[in-house]
């Protein structure tokens, strides 16, 4: 019995360190979503439950057949909104060097290598609070506005808010209302920071761990 809890325990803690290693998607829409508006840079207001590390950029892609025009998608530190922080951007568009962009976790949104602003990988950290923010949607190159939402938000994201100007490039300043994960618009692939995996797993095995062990003191 012991060998059986030892190997189950083992197992599990190995499955958390996998998923350490997996890519989220913060925002992630599914796939066939069409776009239903244009003119609006979009922000979605964020904060994190645990630390994470963003690993690529990403944006809402209606129909997922590419991109018309040129769109960007830019990560704000929106701490002290006042002084908001650009962390990180990427461009998306026609030119050969975006049709790489390939349609990434079974959703309708296109990632590419992000260009980092003052860093070789980015970290997310709780108690802080982010907006992740796109812009140059047009007729040809829709966003989406549903309510009730369509789109599902990793566990490991806490969406606060909204955010939309017309026609502003940068962080929109106007405030929405509605579920906070109505637009269809920028997002992130992620993934979790190892520390924060290990002492989930841990938690999990030692819950787990402990039932078995009096389940089988209870059969003796």
């Amino acid at each position: 019995m012991k060998s059986s809890i030892r190997f189950f325990l083992a197992l599990t803690l190995l499955s958390f360190a996998s998923s350490a290693k997996a890519d989220f998607i913060a925002y992630n829409v599914p796939v066939g979503t069409p776009g239903n508006q244009d003119g609006f840079t979009l922000g979605l207001d964020f904060q994190v439950a645990s630390p994470i590390t963003i690993t690529q950029l990403g944006l809402f892609d209606a129909g997922g057949d590419g991109f018309v025009g040129r769109l960007n998608v830019r990560l704000y530190d929106i701490t002290n909104i006042n002084t908001p922080i650009l962390l990180m951007t990427a461009a998306f568009g026609p030119s050969p060097s975006n049709q790489g962009n390939t349609l990434i976790g079974g959703g309708a949104s296109r990632y590419l290598a992000p260009t980092l602003i003052g860093a070789a990988s980015l970290g997310l950290t709780v108690g802080k609070s982010y907006s992740i923010v796109a812009d140059g949607f047009t007729p040809a190159d829709q966003n989406g506005n549903y309510n009730p939402a369509v789109s599902s938000i990793a566990p490991q994201i806490i969406a606060t808010g909204l955010r939309y100007n017309s026609g502003i490039v940068g962080l929109p300043t106007a405030i929405d209302s509605g579920p906070p994960n109505k637009y269809l618009a920028g997002t992130f692939a992620f993934v979790p920071e190892p520390g924060s995996i290990v002492l989930m797993g841990l938690g999990i095995v030692g819950m787990v761990g402990y039932g078995l062990r009096k389940k089988a003191h209870a059969s003796t």
